[in-house]
């Protein structure tokens, strides 16, 4: 019994991205696995470049203050920036590549690690005092305490309705 092998023909549109190409790539190259699992040897998987990092944030509350802890592995305190503008706090930065010039040389075969700018905003509660908002870094991990202010009573009223 003879077995025929199926192709995909892809069309690539030029308008479509890098990244949808990449991923036509993989497709392909897995259904080949499953076609011939021991050609997997001598496959050569295509580079997919990552589509950014965002760093992963926990945010805990007491009675007291609000802290928000970002994991920020491999970036220095020069490398982030924290601004609060109109109850936001957004935390700007960018992790670059660790690759130099010898590296281009390497061929790399898996490369999990992502790089590049990010940037996170929050909303912040009115219960915050943002004149006494603190960062910490270190180890790579930032730490910033966001203290409360006493809470904020609601400015408004009932108004009566006379009647003539």
């Amino acid at each position: 019994m003879s077995r025929y092998q199926l192709q995909r023909r892809t069309f690539t549109p030029p308008f479509m991205s890098g990244f949808a190409r990449e991923v036509d790539q993989l497709q392909d190259n897995i259904q080949r696995m499953f076609d011939d699992p021991f050609s997997l040897a001598t496959a050569r998987f295509p580079r997919i470049e990552p589509l950014g990092w965002i760093p992963p944030f926990e945010i805990a509350e007491s009675e007291t203050e609000l802290v928000m802890t970002v994991e920020l592995p491999g970036l220095d305190k020069s490398d982030v920036r924290i601004d609060i503008n109109d109850d936001v706090l957004t935390l700007r930065g960018e992790k670059k590549s660790e690759h130099t010039e010898k590296d281009e040389k390497k061929e790399f075969f898996l490369e999990e690690r992502t790089y590049g700018v990010f940037e996170r905003s929050f909303t912040l509660p009115p219960t915050v005092n943002v004149e006494k908002v603190a960062a910490k870094f270190e180890k790579g991990v930032l730490k910033i305490t966001l203290p409360k202010s006493e809470v904020r009573k609601p400015r408004g009223r009932e108004i009566a309705i006379e009647a003539k």
